[in-house]
């Protein structure tokens, strides 16, 4: 799961199911999610995080509220343990975090787009 750019969200996400056991990972969150008659979300990349960073404040229909989110991609050095988040509707920092820190970051669901 290491792909960066818009359109990588869906094949990480997929990747990171293959691999991720964990009841508690985002990833089979996201997979196994049916929400307004919608099935097939996955998690973004970092570059479809940073875009909905960047047009936050023109999507406050959707109303994805601030915070830091897990994007799909994991750190290239350390994908055992290593997974990009943003912060959305804030700085947009882009930082790795640990992926037992699950429960202090948040997750949003996207379609392809």
């Amino acid at each position: 799961a290491v792909g960066f750019k818009i359109g990588d969200g869906v094949q990480n996400t997929k990747d990171i199911v293959k691999e991720c056991s964990d009841v508690d990972c985002a990833a089979n969150f996201v997979n196994g999610l049916s929400h307004g008659g919608y099935s097939g979300w996955h998690l973004p990349s970092r570059d479809e995080l940073l875009t909905l960073h960047t047009n936050w404040s023109s999507i406050t229909k959707i109303k994805i509220p601030k915070g830091v989110y897990w994007a799909s991609n994991q750190n290239t050095s350390n994908k055992a343990n290593m997974a990009h988040t943003a912060a959305i509707g804030t700085t947009g920092a882009l930082v790795y975090e640990q992926k037992n820190s699950f429960a202090s970051i948040n997750v949003v669901a996207v379609k392809e787009f």
